[in-house]
């Protein structure tokens, strides 16, 4: 009796030195355990430990989808969890009111293999408990409210291949480490506070497709191989601090979507750019580019968004207009110093953002018609302004 006595009190305090809580929390925690994992067939003991702790830690009460955690039925039955071997493989609580700090205990799941987290109300640093799951292939802790830094731990998780912590507040630079993440395929840090420059690490890594770091204060120049890598799909680095050109496109790139937007970007589009035939999406409005459009890029076969609008482009669109892919969904050339010695049949695009150029447009074209929200010009105004683009564009030649 008294041993029993001695090994409650003895689990009791392991319980609360282990971040179970404290007072009535941590008894419940306690009794919750005994109750369910000590005679557990169906799942480690350790492992049903840490997802009580996991409950109880992040408000398990108030989960919006509780699916029948902390009950006698089966493990692999509660909500989002997944078993096979009496192992906890996955764990996806994903928008369901999870508060709080992650327990230290999430490190007792050895072959877990996906943690989804995301669009919760978790806070704290990121767990650096995450480091000894050397088996984790995704994880999303994306829409929370975490801080902090990139864990050091982290770098022995050597088989991720999909990061996703978009919508926080983590900070600081991408460590050299990155580089251990070989197996890395899809990486989301947009809106949170990461500074300094992109490494070439990044860049480098062999299966990297998807690479999300918009909203955040990077700086320094752009490599051509952060953007068309061998089999980078997606690059998204718009509302950063980025400066210098936009490297020519590398041979053989796949680059399909590629937002560069509101950075202070100078110098000309790249020729090459209107020769990638995978390019669907292309967004470099709001830099400081200059010089004229890269032949064939409006008639690109796969294109369907383009927005160069607010920079300093100068050319005649007459010579592109012909060749303008008609399934183009959005056109925004706004706020440039493009004209048009004849007239511009209306594109079928149903974003149409052509203001603050010098363009012609069809007889019975209503001047009342807006294009992003400016009047077309009247045709007398349209000559004079024809004519200083071409002196313009004169001067920069």
């Amino acid at each position: 009796m008294r041993s029993g006595m001695r090994l409650g009190v003895l689990l009791l305090g392991v319980c609360l030195l282990s971040g179970c809580g404290t007072g009535r929390t941590a008894m419940e925690t306690f009794r919750v355990k005994k109750n369910l994992c000590y005679s557990s067939a169906e799942v480690v003991k350790g492992e049903c430990e840490a997802l009580v702790d996991l409950y109880f830690a992040t408000g398990g009460r108030d989960w919006h989808r509780q699916g029948d955690w902390l009950s006698r039925k089966p493990v692999r039955q509660w909500e989002g969890v997944t078993v096979e071997n009496r192992r906890v493989v996955k764990l996806d609580l994903g928008e369901n009111n999870l508060r709080g700090e992650l327990p230290d205990t999430l490190h007792s799941f050895p072959k877990l293999k996906e943690l989804r987290l995301d669009r919760n109300q978790l806070s704290g640093g990121l767990p650096a408990a995450l480091g000894q799951l050397k088996q984790l292939r995704v994880i999303d802790l994306s829409k929370n409210l975490f801080v902090g830094k990139l864990p050091s731990d982290w770098k022995k998780l050597g088989n991720v291949r999909e990061l996703d912590l978009n919508g926080n507040y983590i900070g600081g630079e991408i460590p050299p480490w990155i580089d251990r993440w070989v197996e890395l395929r899809r990486l989301d840090l947009h809106r949170n506070m990461f500074a300094g420059e992109i490494p070439p690490r990044l860049a480098a890594l062999p299966q990297l497709q998807d690479v999300r770091l918009s909203f955040n204060l990077f700086r320094g120049e752009l490599s051509p191989e952060l953007l068309y890598g061998p089999g980078r799909t997606r690059v998204v680095l718009n509302r950063n601090k980025l400066t210098g050109p936009l490297p020519a496109p590398l041979p053989g790139t796949v680059i399909e979507y590629l937002d560069v937007s509101q950075n202070q970007l100078t110098g000309e589009l790249p020729t090459a750019l209107g020769e990638v035939p995978t390019l669907w999406r292309l967004d470099v409005s709001v830099n400081q580019l200059t010089g004229p459009l890269p032949p064939g890029l409006l008639g690109l076969p796969e294109m369907r968004w383009v927005s160069l609008g607010h920079n300093n482009f100068v050319d005649d669109l007459n010579q592109y207009w012909e060749d303008l892919h008609p399934q183009i969904k959005h056109l925004d050339l706004a706020g440039n110093h493009l004209w048009s010695g004849g007239a511009l049949p209306l594109p079928r695009a149903k974003m149409l953002k052509l203001g603050g150029n010098c363009l012609r447009f069809p007889p019975g074209t209503s001047e009342n018609v807006r294009l992003g929200n400016r009047r077309l010009w009247p045709q007398r105004a349209v000559d004079d302004c024809v004519r200083r683009s071409e002196t313009v564009m004169t001067q920069t030649l």
